[in-house]
């Protein structure tokens, strides 16, 4: 773990501690495998070209495991029907000077875009995470709502649709 304390602030949380092991890390890459596989959650680890160094991560969900519905404003709500993605990811933070996050998120939007079929997608990030808000603003994502949440992730988020 490069940076824990980054990684805190990004999700709000408590994940990863200090003391993060690699079985740890190893059971939420087996949760997440199984996610996949199931069809319910994917999780992306961005590496190096190489393959030998975690960059980041990205993390496409349906609206109700990170974000719900109720939180995303009229006119913008999906229906119950809809195939809806909501999308966060993180980038190392040595590596924010290099642009990669910017990076990433022009190669996510051209991927979302081409190769899934979703009617609505959403990104979303920590209203702490300044960086992160001007990327997406920058991107021409269009910021469509601030909120404090206590579920299903409790803290201060910013949403932004992909259009």
């Amino acid at each position: 773990m490069e940076d824990p304390a980054y990684l805190r602030r990004w999700g709000q949380g408590s994940w990863p501690t200090d003391e993060f092991t690699l079985a740890e890390n190893i059971r939420d890459l087996e949760r997440h495998e199984r996610e996949h596989l199931e069809g319910s959650a994917f999780t992306y680890t961005v590496l190096s070209p190489e393959g030998d160094r975690c960059l980041g991560c990205v993390y496409i969900t349906p609206i109700g495991v990170r974000i719900t519905a109720d939180q995303i404003p009229q006119p913008h709500r999906p229906g119950p029907e809809s195939f809806t993605a909501d999308v966060c990811f993180w980038v190392r933070l040595s590596l924010h000077a290099d642009d990669l996050d910017s990076m990433l998120l022009s190669a996510l939007k051209i991927w979302l875009q081409g190769q899934w079929q979703f009617d609505h997608t959403f990104f979303h990030t920590s209203l702490q995470d300044r960086r992160q808000q001007e990327i997406f603003t920058a991107s021409g994502l269009e910021k469509i709502a601030q909120f404090q949440a206590d579920r299903p992730r409790p803290g201060g988020w910013m949403l932004y649709r992909l259009m």
